[in-house]
């Protein structure tokens, strides 16, 4: 497996999303994190870089899509088992506590008029003892109960998220896979030799029989483009997961809304709209400059124009300290 991303161990992760060159991904301002940042002309694109690819910096949350969702019914059958696995192997169980955060998120259920979708979500999170492997029968790593401070976005440092590298990939390589970190692949052609590809990376040309592709929407796609495979259509269709992230942040951090894992709960809004709280841990409060004032109708006008009806709302959302304590972000996704 070739990785452009670091290695990571538990205690590699950065301790708050400030420390930014174990936080963001910017490799030509030295930084090698977790998070991937993509500005594209309509949407900021969130992803992950590392061993373990997303799993470094998603929300651990795994929800399986209800039948309905396929437009052919056999695929739900189809694909069933592949989900219990995916769910034994990730460790999936629902989260069991009530946070500052849910209790927003069931207030605005009630006047919605939607309480009886309150829900908890199912998480890739391991919440027992320390010092055990509680799905590998000793096979892989120890972990660590989650501590409920809310980190799993800026990298679980205590072992208790369940990304790739602690499950699938911790097996792969004890059963003889080969990962090689910090490796760019930069091209793919056709070999010399009928059926075999030459994948052309930063750290020297790799021969191989079989390639599979798995760099998310944006890598994947950027490199079929580059290596001219795929066809004419290759990007066409491309769309994001429907999510809108809006937040909502106190004057004071008299209640900490960081504690949890990093999305506890969730509603159902209407057939087809999920809101759930998302968080991140306390001091990690970068994330917090990528928020501004919230306004009707989008573009620059109306933007400058609220900020000036309201300049002391806006001045206030440049304000970060305790941003993360302070601040319910939800997430609507359809």
């Amino acid at each position: 497996m070739l990785e452009e991303g670091r290695r990571f161990d538990p205690q590699d992760l950065p301790k708050t999303s400030w420390r930014v060159r174990d936080y963001l991904w910017a490799p030509r301002l030295g930084c090698r994190g977790i998070q991937r940042v993509t500005p594209l002309r309509d949407v900021l694109v969130l992803s992950g870089a590392g061993v373990g690819g997303g799993s470094l910096v998603y929300a651990n949350t795994l929800y399986e899509p209800p039948a309905h969702v396929w437009s052919d019914a056999t695929w739900a059958d189809e694909l069933a088992p592949w989900y219990e696995q995916a769910r034994r192997m990730l460790g999936v169980t629902r989260f069991a506590g009530e946070t500052p955060a849910d209790a927003v998120l069931r207030g605005i259920a009630a006047r919605l008029g939607v309480e009886d979708t309150f829900e908890r979500t199912p998480v890739g999170v391991w919440f027992g003892a320390d010092g055990v492997d509680p799905y590998f029968g000793g096979a892989g790593p120890a972990r660590n109960g989650c501590d409920l401070r809310g980190a799993c976005m800026s990298g679980c440092r205590r072992g208790a998220k369940n990304s790739l590298d602690r499950n699938y990939l911790w097996l792969a390589e004890r059963s003889g896979a080969e990962i090689h970190p910090d490796t760019a692949v930069t091209g793919l052609v056709a070999g010399t030799v009928p059926g075999t590809w030459l994948v052309e990376t930063s750290r020297g040309p790799v021969r191989a029989r079989e390639v599979v592709l798995a760099a998310g929407v944006l890598g994947t796609v950027a490199l079929l483009l580059r290596s001219g495979l795929g066809g004419p259509r290759v990007g066409d269709g491309v769309r994001t997961n429907s999510e809108v992230i809006v937040g909502a942040s106190a004057r004071h951090a008299d209640v900490d809304y960081s504690r949890g894992v990093a999305i506890t709960s969730m509603i159902r809004a209407d057939e087809h709209t999920q809101i759930q709280p998302v968080r991140y841990g306390k001091g990690s409060n970068l994330m917090g400059a990528l928020g501004t004032i919230l306004v009707e109708d989008a573009g620059a006008a109306r933007w400058l124009a609220a900020a000036a009806r309201q300049p002391l709302a806006f001045a206030r959302s440049f304000w970060l300290r305790r941003w993360s304590e302070r601040t319910v972000i939800l997430l609507a996704m359809q």
